[in-house]
């Protein structure tokens, strides 16, 4: 196992940035196979927070890495608040496999203010239904704007229909067993996502529905025989198109909308998830 040498020298960085903010590394060490990096980011706004971001020297700080540490957790990336005794672990080897003896590094943590215009990009991915279709998926990712893609369906899309009928002629020997009819359903939307404030997102998207009109069939003669027909004049194939609105909760989502097909028939929709 590649070990770093006890007396690995440490060097601490001080940077201050725009926005009248300073980021203050107050302590390092390691701990196993990771380092814990302390920091104190010290700002004007008690509330600003900030896109954190930590930077490694291997030759005592008189060149940085271009790219900042991945292999890192805690008060780094994006929404870290100001105040004192930030902390980030990295986990040494992961990422830089190679170190090994007697090194000299230096850190530099780096704080940037978001823009307000800035969106951050993030996945999302949860259940999503409606009345008529209450099984269903949604994932996408938000943006400036997001996009994402949906599909729904009713249980019943997965019943086995192997005749048809125009309404008019039904098979010989079988006859519609009355006041038993079901819905087939299924649908895809894709679409676009816009951040209309912290917590909220709109959305629209368009796609295609099938919707088959089921009937119960029996058997003349039999009270076991069943299968379920398939209504020709009452099933369709269209475009679908939707609208609705999502809610941020933290990690968490929840969103509600309308959408509309073969231009006569609405439904609501519904959703929740989470993003990553």
């Amino acid at each position: 196992m590649k070990r770093l040498l006890l007396a690995l020298v440490i060097i601490f960085s001080t940077l201050t940035q725009q926005y009248s903010q300073t980021i203050k590394i107050v302590d390092s060490q390691i701990e196993g196979q990771h380092m814990l990096i302390t920091y104190d980011i010290i700002s004007d706004k008690p509330k600003q927070v900030f896109y954190v971001s930590v930077f490694v020297s291997v030759d005592s700080g008189r060149t940085y890495k271009e790219k900042p540490l991945q292999r890192v957790k805690g008060d780094v990336g994006k929404n870290v608040s100001s105040g004192k005794n930030k902390k980030i672990v990295w986990f040494i080897f992961d990422e830089m496999p190679e170190l090994e003896g007697r090194i000299t590094l230096s850190f530099d943590v780096r704080g940037e203010v978001k823009p307000k215009n800035v969106v951050d990009k993030q996945l999302l991915i949860g259940y999503k239904g409606s009345f008529t279709a209450p099984i269903g998926l949604v994932a996408g990712i938000t943006g400036k704007p997001g996009f994402y893609i949906s599909a729904k369906a009713n249980p019943r899309n997965f019943t086995k229909v192997s005749k048809e009928t125009n309404a008019t002629d039904v098979p010989s020997g079988w006859y519609i067993v009355p006041n038993e009819a079901e819905s087939q359903r299924f649908s895809m939307t894709v679409g676009v996502q816009k951040q209309i404030s912290k917590k909220a997102h709109l959305y629209g998207g368009l796609g295609f529905t099938s919707y088959n009109l089921l009937w119960e069939t029996q058997k003349i003669g039999t009270s076991a025989d069943k299968e379920w027909i398939k209504n020709t004049n009452e099933s369709f194939k269209s475009y679908e198109v939707e609208l609705g609105m999502i809610y941020q909760l933290k990690h968490l989502f929840f969103s509600a909308g309308l959408t509309n097909y073969n231009k006569k028939y609405s439904d609501i929709t519904f959703s929740a998830g989470v993003f990553f």
